[in-house]
């Protein structure tokens, strides 16, 4: 993780799954504080990121062909895929990045397949599961820093 030195984050669905990656972002950054980050998004969900400082370049979702191209010409060390879709899963394959990661819901089987097989290092939740005892479902925010917490990185308090 220390020759890290192109990171691209996709996020590719709807605007609150979007504002709820924020918080991982600034993770991003701060453990990687030299690393160029890259994020991918929808153009009507693009205005939520505009500006972050944590973010070094926007990439607009126009297109599966486009974006493949864009991602695929980026020469990405690191993909992070927020979305648990099987596009993004397959845009991170193409990507040819070393290191690959998302998250998998265990209950979408079709897509815990692929992720196997896209990612290098997938992270499935076990939702229903949580379910099935009764317990609460961890909130989104908390969901998606489960990637951080899966790599050990830091994570500041006031995230």
């Amino acid at each position: 993780m220390k020759k890290i030195n192109k990171i691209l984050i996709i996020r590719i669905d709807q605007i609150g799954d979007l504002i709820c990656s924020t918080p991982f972002i600034k993770v991003v950054r701060e453990n990687f504080p030299e690393s160029h980050i890259s994020i991918l998004v929808n153009s009507y969900t693009k205005e939520i990121v505009v500006g972050n400082p944590a973010l070094d370049e926007i990439l607009i979702f126009d297109s599966f062909i486009n974006s493949s191209k864009k991602i695929k010409t980026g020469k990405f060390d690191l993909v992070i895929v927020l979305s648990p879709v099987f596009k993004a899963y397959l845009l991170a394959y193409l990507s040819g990045a070393k290191i690959r990661t998302g998250i998998i819901y265990s209950q979408r089987l079709f897509n815990q397949i692929f992720a196997k097989i896209f990612f290098t290092h997938p992270l499935i939740l076990y939702i229903e599961e949580t379910l099935k005892r009764k317990e609460n479902i961890p909130h989104e925010v908390e969901q998606i820093l489960s990637i951080a917490k899966y790599f050990n990185w830091k994570i500041n308090a006031q995230v």
